[in-house]
């Protein structure tokens, strides 16, 4: 029976609330605590100042000077302790309809919610039993692991993604030497102090982006020594189109392989037939020496056989931090802790079961299963959805395209002509000392248009990524090879026509899929202009899925903003005034065009994953990540066939039809051009996960 205060009575709380807090005295010798009574140096543009009877002038509550040195370091406290969601040391609670799972307690209602950043989704049956499949795998800590990242954490190391940062060691390394008595004698408005200052400049610029880079495998390595005891457990969630994920990040089953790697499953699986091949092909898979990763299962597997009878295989295992080789390998982490397994249960026989889990991966998810549904059959070939007796690469087949446009005359003829075109037009605008020299020259082998390079823009064209986001990832990774010098710096300009040659070999090798991206906008901007304020559609595991994009609507705010001892009116942008975001509008066309196909295509694999996890023996630990499926080493063969005929079920199934259907454009949108392929290939296709 509690009563409402009223306004007089809530002035006189928070009067005693507000003496309280500016009595507390954070600084000793000056007895200064965190606020003060100031009197404005501004007028508010909103409320000018008025004189009462009571109050001849205005004031303003404002940190003292200490309190604003004490703010900096709480925020910064508070950001170091922020709640981070942790395992579970018993198994979450089931999710069902209407039913809280998860953890037991009540959390952030931004964390327990069971389908995140929902605009109307909603999850079926088989989509819960998947959610709770997961959430009841038991996991340990692989303390051998473990303690390797211990003692790299006492020293800067960089390993695949894992970055370490100790102050001295990284001095030592990387600091640049220079006299200070030498720096004093120079002219500081010389080219030679100059070029000094600068190379301090960065050397302090790269300290301080290492030490960040460090902070997140530190925080791993802390949460593992938390758990390194105890058997746990994962909350799942999902996103609005049905990707499934871990609550927990970091040490994590969806995360980087350092993270990965210091989780092992907590009851193993015993030794069957399957159980040495499958361990071997996982070595030689997450080593990736030679480029093995690529070659076929039983390439693989031999190279493995070869690999674990040397003596350097036994030397890495028993002193890692000596014998380094591991730390070339592409998941290094993983690749050490499957070594490990391999010489404790096949050399040494000190273990008769295996709990380290490994991931076969599904080869450029997104063309494998747009390909499927549209019967392309060569992005179905390049993308091992039929049977072949080697693993394809499709992101190498673009990358030969490329090369072959580099290599045509006519065609590179054409691009010089352009870009002096380019050229002479933008020298008309600039003055004398800034124009661009003229260049009818190509200087770049076409061979760095390798797979590495193409990777990402080959994967994300289907998903709706336009030319000049692709263009983007392309010349970030010819960057950063230049980087690691594996080849020749190349000119702006020439990168400009390298990156060229690979969009258009995209297009040149895959027409058919490419042109799906397109079908994609049609359909969204039909959809919207018919009336309809989201695109719906169902997945085949019976998820219900919204896409929602709205223009933001936002509000001019005159405000004042605190900071360096002063107080100041809050102006953006070069003097632009500040806005906050208040709601939201009409749709948004252009951001339901682009996002429909990367949005549709992740609904289907989380189907996917979600029909195989349902299908797999409850007994044995599956976890899944996106479109890789982990398991423990004997357990691939029985688990990665009722994922291949996940995959079949999904693609027959007329998806298609049905969005065009439950959206209301079924006889306005035609269908895209479905070629011809025989897709049950799907079920005995080898590489579909590889």
């Amino acid at each position: 029976d509690w009563k409402r205060l009223t306004d007089e009575e809530l002035i006189s709380v928070g009067s005693v609330v507000l003496k309280a807090i500016m009595s507390v005295q954070i600084d000793p010798e000056t007895r200064e605590g965190f606020f003060e009574k100031k009197q404005p140096l501004w007028n508010d543009p909103n409320k000018p100042a008025k004189a009462s009877k009571k109050h001849q002038e205005p004031y303003y509550l404002g940190f003292t000077k200490v309190g604003l040195k004490y703010r900096d370091k709480l925020q910064e406290a508070s950001d170091n302790d922020s709640m981070l969601p942790l395992p579970m040391v018993c198994p979450p609670m089931d999710w069902a309809p209407g039913e809280r799972g998860g953890y037991l307690s009540h959390v952030s209602s931004k964390i327990e919610a069971m389908v995140h950043n929902n605009s109307g989704s909603e999850a079926s049956s088989i989509v819960y039993d998947a959610l709770n499949r997961l959430q009841r795998v038991p996991f340990r800590v692989n303390t051998y692991i473990l303690e390797i990242q211990q003692e790299l954490l006492r020293k800067t190391w960089e390993v695949g993604s894992f970055r370490s940062y100790e102050k001295d060691s990284w001095t030592d390394e990387f600091f640049p030497v220079v006299d200070s008595d030498w720096l004093d004698t120079l002219d500081t408005e010389s080219d030679e102090y100059k070029a000094e200052m600068l190379k301090l400049s960065k050397a302090y610029h790269d300290q301080k982006i290492d030490e960040q880079k460090a902070e997140p495998p530190r925080r791993v390595v802390h949460m593992a020594e938390q758990f390194k005891d105890e058997v746990f457990y994962y909350p799942w969630f999902l996103d609005q189109r049905g990707r499934l994920y871990p609550t927990v990040t970091g040490l994590s089953p969806q995360g980087a392989d350092y993270g990965k790697a210091l989780l092992k499953s907590a009851k193993g699986a015993p030794l069957t037939d399957d159980t040495r091949r499958d361990l071997l092909i996982s070595i030689a898979t997450a080593g990736a020496f030679e480029g093995v990763d690529k070659r076929d299962f039983f390439e693989r597997m031999i190279w493995a056989e070869k690999f674990v009878q040397t003596d350097r295989f036994k030397a890495m295992v028993e002193d890692p931090m000596a014998d380094q080789l591991w730390m070339e390998a592409d998941e290094p982490f993983s690749f050490l802790a499957l070594c490990e397994e391999y010489k404790a249960v096949f050399i040494d026989e000190t273990r008769s079961r295996v709990y380290v889990f490994f991931g076969r991966d599904q080869t450029c998810s997104g063309v494998q299963i747009l390909s499927a549904i549209i019967k392309d059959p060569k992005a179905a070939y390049f993308t091992n959805v039929v049977v072949t007796e080697e693993p394809k690469d499709l992101y190498l087949e673009v990358a030969k395209e490329a090369q072959e446009l580099l290599r045509d005359k006519d065609w590179l003829q054409a691009e010089l002509e352009r870009r002096e075109q380019k050229r002479l037009r933008l020298n008309a605008s600039r003055k004398p000392d800034r124009q661009i020299p003229e260049k009818w020259t190509f200087d770049v082998d076409p061979s760095v248009h390798d797979r590495k390079v193409n990777k990402t823009q080959a994967m994300t064209c289907g998903y709706g990524a336009t030319s000049k986001t692709r263009y983007a990832a392309m010349k970030k990774a010819l960057l950063k090879k230049q980087k690691a010098k594996e080849i020749p710096n190349i000119d702006a300009s020439d990168i400009n026509i390298v990156c060229k040659a690979g969009l258009e070999g995209m297009t040149n090798a895959f027409p058919a899929y490419m042109d799906l991206n397109k079908w994609f906008k049609k359909l969204a901007t039909a959809v919207l202009r018919a009336g309809r304020e989201t695109i719906t559609w169902t997945t085949p595991s019976g998820m219900s899925v919204t896409q929602e994009y709205r223009e933001p609507e936002f509000k001019q705010i005159n405000t004042y903003a605190a900071g360096g001892g002063h107080y100041a009116e809050l102006r953006l942008c070069a003097g632009e005034p500040a806005y906050v975001e208040t709601g939201y509008g009409d749709p948004k066309l252009s951001k339901n065009s682009s996002a429909i196909a990367a949005n549709w295509t992740h609904s289907l694999d989380g189907s996917i994953m979600q029909l195989g996890l349902t299908d797999v023996d409850p007994e044995i630990d599956v976890v899944t990540v996106h479109d890789c499926v982990y398991t423990l080493s004997g357990y691939f063969g029985e688990v990665i066939p009722h994922f291949r005929n996940a995959m079949y079920n999904v693609v027959t199934s007329p998806v298609l039809e049905n969005l065009l259907e439950e959206n209301g454009v079924a006889d306005s949108v035609d269908m895209p051009e479905i070629g011809e392929l025989d897709v049950s290939q799907i079920k005995e296709s080898p590489y579909l996960f590889c």
